[in-house]
């Protein structure tokens, strides 16, 4: 029994051992970085009057933070990308800075609104890769796209987030709520927390508006109203 026992703590003691040389190996290698979740954005300039705006990608530190910028680069994923540099987003700089004392960065992609982005939606798929600062540890989180138009099309965080507040996404109602408040609708989780009280006092508002107004829904067949959700 005291045998038993004895070779179960050393097979224990091993596996720490084991455990603490592989964080060791992980954190004082090379720093790396990956995509969070989402990694994929949707985007339409419906109801914004620029003619560029910025779409940002959450990008993630893996290792310790650094008193220093650090650099990452990213590149255009080819088979995955209908978007055309120059005419629906601008070029890339050859590298980005992650800033110091942080372990999250928003990396910036300027889209531009162009005539095209009216008869339907183009994507542009990027992958992180390897710079002289930042490794590339998650193949499987190293790539991101944004699709984006300017025609009504299902922003990204509507299910997880705008949905308590405007219920099922349909085009119609996408449309005629952008009327009623004169603007379009948030784009990441970020923008929504920033005025979190003034959406949901949005959507109470456009809720009553459908109450009061029979608006169809004429991309199903047969159309169906659209009935508030409050």
């Amino acid at each position: 029994m005291k045998k038993s026992i004895s070779i179960l703590l050393l097979v224990i003691i091993f596996g720490m051992l084991s455990c603490e040389n592989e964080l060791d190996g992980l954190y004082k290698g090379e720093q790396g970085v990956y995509f969070m979740a989402p990694d994929s954005i949707t985007y339409t300039f419906l109801g914004n009057p620029r003619q560029q705006d910025t779409a940002f990608f959450s990008v993630r530190l893996l290792g310790f933070s650094q008193p220093h910028a650090q650099k990452l680069k990213i590149r255009v994923v080819p088979e995955k990308t209908t978007a055309v540099v120059g005419v629906h987003y601008q070029q890339f700089p050859d590298e980005y800075e992650f800033p110091p004392n942080t372990f999250d960065y928003q990396l910036p992609i300027v889209l531009i609104k162009h005539p095209d982005l009216d008869e339907g939606s183009f994507t542009l798929a990027i992958e992180l890769i390897k710079s002289d600062d930042l490794m590339i540890p998650y193949a499987n989180r190293s790539k991101a796209q944004v699709v984006f138009s300017n025609i009504a099309m299902q922003p990204s965080i509507w299910n997880g987030t705008l949905a308590p507040w405007f219920g099922e996404y349909s085009r119609i109602k996408h449309i005629v709520c952008m009327e009623i408040m004169g603007r379009p609708f948030p784009q990441t989780v970020l923008e929504f927390n920033l005025e979190r009280n003034l959406w949901r006092n949005w959507g109470w508002i456009c809720s009553n508006y459908f109450r009061d107004n029979i608006v169809m829904n004429t991309d199903v067949d047969p159309p169906q109203r659209i009935l508030p959700w409050f």
